[in-house]
């Protein structure tokens, strides 16, 4: 799976979360039934589903388990009465269903490996478009809470070799595994500016624990790709950070920590 692909998921998240404020502001507490019988039983699906396929992972409710097909029909089917609200995503109910339709094929084509490749120019066309939608789905959220203090800029996901270390803001945001001595360790970080430019964003990650020294704090670089090999040690935390380039103070820090095994 892309890391593109890996993306789309912290996403479906964010739209069910902002989405769910949306109904809620619209149709009030009982909005899920409002919307549309067939909606709600392709909701009620998914989420039998998850609980057969996940059944020790506990969901709030049926949306929580909403991919991007129920997502898109949701909001497709209540356009008449949401889209003042969304607007600040997308401006019309086509264009809507164009980007979410997009993004499950995409999901689709890449799990699956059916055809040719997926070429550099399309995942960064797709890259764009995830990036463009999560900012707009930020916009929705400030307004739906009236929230008018100021908003810093926060890690949405990070990506990594390592399975226990792949975390997302909706979900746990701290990592734990159990490496190696020598492993290598990637990380990519999915930082989002709601009120600024993505160009202003900057990283750091330091480690911290015994064999960790001065070396292993990066200071802040624009890149959002790390690497690291695993230092000779019982324990060992590294931590991410993402912050505006102007104001490193406000950052948004996330730690993945691991027990170290000898080589």
């Amino acid at each position: 799976m892309t890391e593109t692909t890996s993306s789309i998921p912290n996403l479906e998240r964010l739209m069910r979360d902002v989405l769910r404020r949306c109904f809620v502001a619209a149709y009030g507490d009982a909005w899920f039934s409002q919307l549309s019988q067939g909606v709600r039983a392709g909701v009620t699906k998914a989420a039998d589903n998850a609980r057969a396929q996940r059944p020790g992972e506990q969901l709030a409710d049926d949306w929580e388990a909403a991919g991007l097909g129920e997502i898109s029909k949701a909001l497709v089917s209540s356009w008449d009465t949401i889209s003042p609200r969304v607007a600040t995503v997308w401006s019309t109910r086509e264009e809507a269903k164009v980007d979410l339709d997009r993004l499950q094929a995409y999901r689709g084509k890449a799990l699956h490996a059916v055809g040719p490749s997926i070429g550099q120019i399309q995942i960064a066309e797709v890259d764009a478009m995830i990036l463009r939608i999560r900012i707009g789905l930020e916009g929705m959220r400030r307004s739906l809470m009236s929230d008018e203090g100021e908003w810093w800029p926060y890690i949405e996901a990070i990506h990594s070799n390592i399975s226990g270390f792949c975390v997302a803001r909706n979900g746990c945001r701290f990592g734990k595994a159990t490496l190696a001595e020598g492993d290598l360790v990637t990380f990519d970080v999915i930082g989002v500016h709601p009120i600024g430019s993505q160009d202003s964003l900057t990283y750091r990650l330091t480690v911290a624990g015994p064999g960790a020294s001065a070396a292993d704090d990066t200071g802040w670089i624009e890149s959002s790709h790390f690497q690291v090999r695993v230092p000779r040690a019982r324990l060992v935390s590294y931590h991410l950070y993402v912050a505006d380039t102007d104001d490193v103070i406000n950052n948004d820090e996330w730690v993945c920590s691991a027990d170290v095994r000898p080589r």
